[in-house]
């Protein structure tokens, strides 16, 4: 409930510092912004797409059996090195989506914002976008990297078990 009443009360705010502070934004950073925004919602949704597709199937055979337990990734290292390679990959490329938001976002500032100036009101919304999609993007990176710590965890101990 509190993470709904900040994702109101974020633009609203913004815009009356925006406002306050005469702070003008060119509408076609402002455009670039929204457009990056929306993209890295499209890759998002298709890192977790992914994520399911590939936890799915695992899930499904679980099921099926007549005792319910947990995907184990920890027996094959090929594949423990795999999803490393690939939870390394989403790592990268989400800080990478971050760099670009804010480098626009920054750039719709300094280019002569003077020319076509987008309303307090439309840069608060796209500002507040590109914050609360900042925070998807960290969600992202922190689900991945606890999965692929969990996965280390599990694997060192399963060694360790077997070992004594």
């Amino acid at each position: 409930m509190l993470k709904l009443i900040l994702s109101l009360i974020l633009p609203i705010t913004i815009g009356i510092l925006i406002y306050k502070f005469g702070i003008n934004f060119s509408t076609t950073g402002i455009q670039k912004t929204s457009d990056i925004t929306l993209s890295i919602s499209g890759m998002i949704f298709t890192i977790m797409g992914v994520w399911i597709a590939f936890i799915y199937p695992n899930a499904i055979l679980r099921l099926k059996s007549n005792k319910l337990e947990p995907a184990d990734f920890t027996e094959n290292q090929e594949e423990k090195e795999r999803l490393g390679r690939i939870v390394g990959a989403i790592v990268q490329s989400s800080l990478v989506a971050i760099a670009i938001l804010v480098a626009n976002l920054a750039s719709a500032v300094i280019e002569n914002p003077h020319q076509h100036t987008a309303t307090p009101a439309i840069a608060a919304i796209i500002i507040s976008a590109a914050i609360l999609q900042v925070e998807g993007i960290m969600q992202v990176i922190r689900s991945n990297i606890d999965f692929l710590s969990d996965l280390h965890s599990k694997s060192s101990r399963k060694k360790t078990e077997q070992q004594l």
